[in-house]
């Protein structure tokens, strides 16, 4: 994998003054350009567009022919979308350290926006109907991005060749010197912080390793160490809820009801009633009383697709004799219970 990645084979071997000049002006370009790049190409394409339609139109033969000239390109949302989340991903990652991208990203941003808008309103034809799902799944990603900056900041910022700093006790600052710049060490850190881990050295790569981490716990980058804490307890957090939560919830709820009262009916009470009784409840509380396909809010989205086919292939049967059939929306069930009086004797 890392000959496949070629990973190990560039000029530079951490973030060194070097870098910043080679790569990171670099990067920065690279950013700052796709704000023209995102823009302009889109705008100008349009507007050619515009300006050709009644010239090129007067020359066709066929109403077909017309229309093609006359349709507006598709809006690619999953290309600009790609192209935005690229863009932000990168700020985000390197900005800790080269601040500037902050600006050039809001820039991005706002340039963005309205040459989206500009073109999908007035340069694009009617998209079909998106749901928000797609930009949802993005916005999901940020936690990850912001875990990355957090990574990268807490590196770059402990190379004290670049961004030196002090720890925070005196008790740590002394550990520190005692393993790394004492005795034997002093000449091996010099060498190797300063030089580089020669080729192939295993055991100086790891004692590298291990003095840049314990960099990484200074002034500079002990708050990035905290947030790196607090991400990963998110996501722990999450992926415990995502594999085991809608069981503990139905557990914690089934012994919430066991030992409690409800409405002045015990469990068994509640479960020896019949479907018709209970529906109420089972409607209220979300719970599926149905197994059909629109009682279950997991297939909103398909029902809905299965819906607009259907209603699609009856206007298209019914558009010689007639107006298109309309099928009605699902409505919710609604079941009345009445209680019976009792008799008298």
């Amino acid at each position: 994998l890392g000959t496949t990645l070629r990973i190990g084979d560039g000029d530079f071997d951490d973030f060194t003054s070097n870098w910043y000049k080679a790569v990171g002006i670099g990067l920065s370009i690279t950013i700052a350009v796709q704000i023209a790049w995102a823009a302009l190409p889109p705008l100008f394409a349009g507007a050619v567009k515009l300006i050709m339609m009644p010239l090129v139109g007067k020359k066709k033969k066929t109403q077909d022919a017309m229309n093609q000239v006359y349709k507006l390109p598709d809006f690619n949302l999953a290309l600009r979308l790609a192209q935005t989340m690229n863009v932000l991903f990168c700020t985000i990652m390197y900005s800790s350290s080269m601040p500037i991208l902050l600006y050039i990203g809001a820039l991005y941003c706002l340039v963005a926006y309205w040459a989206d808008k500009v073109c999908l309103l007035r340069l694009s034809a009617r998209p079909p109907a998106f749901t928000q799902e797609t930009i949802i799944g993005a916005i999901k990603l940020f936690p990850l991005a912001a875990l990355l900056h957090c990574l990268l900041a807490f590196w770059m910022l402990g190379n004290q060749n670049v961004f030196p700093s002090d720890f925070f006790t005196d008790a740590t600052e002394q550990h520190y010197i005692d393993r790394y710049m004492s005795g034997s060490n002093a000449k091996r850190y010099e060498q190797i912080m300063y030089n580089g881990v020669p080729t192939g050295d295993l055991e100086s790569f790891q004692w590298y390793i291990e003095a840049r981490i314990q960099d990484g716990f200074r002034r500079a980058a002990v708050g990035e160490a905290i947030l790196i804490g607090m991400i990963l307890a998110y996501y722990a957090a999450y992926l415990f809820y995502y594999v085991f939560g809608a069981h503990l919830i139905a557990c914690m709820r089934t012994c919430w009801l066991c030992f409690h009262s409800k409405d002045g009916k015990k469990m068994s009470t509640i479960t020896d009633e019949t479907y018709t009784q209970a529906v109420q409840e089972m409607i209220q509380s979300g719970m599926i009383h149905s197994y059909e396909l629109k009682s279950n809010h997991r297939y909103d989205l398909a029902y809905t697709a299965i819906s607009e086919l259907e209603q699609r292939h009856l206007n298209e049967q019914s558009a010689a004799v007639g107006p298109p059939v309309a099928i009605p929306q699902p409505s919710p069930v609604v079941v009345v219970v009445q209680q019976q009086q009792p008799q008298k004797q």
